[in-house]
């Protein structure tokens, strides 16, 4: 049998250290997302998916059906953007804002 002072020992030396990772951790994603957020919340979802054990078929295409439908929109706006000469007036806009 293992000794129960012991045990109690190993436990308060060990709960530091897990405050310690835990908010490193926190640290961590917090700078991850005030860095990149849609990287940030792509990782969250896959890992989400890999510890859910999957999604559904329906859930799948919603998601997929809303990153293709956002990548366009954001091509075509560069697009346009560039085609009308104006990329310069809206780096200043967004600037300004």
């Amino acid at each position: 049998m293992t000794d129960p002072t012991r045990t109690n020992q190993r436990r308060a030396e060990e709960t530091p250290r897990i405050e310690v990772i835990a908010k490193e951790l926190q640290e961590t994603l917090r700078l991850g997302v005030k860095e990149s957020p849609l990287l940030t919340f792509a990782v969250a979802g896959a890992l989400g998916y890999v510890l859910g054990g999957g999604l559904t078929l329906g859930i799948l295409a919603r998601l997929v059906g809303v990153g293709v439908r956002t990548a366009v929109a954001l091509r075509a706006q560069q697009a346009i953007t560039g085609w009308l000469g104006m990329e310069g007036v809206s780096k200043t806009a967004r600037q300004t804002s």
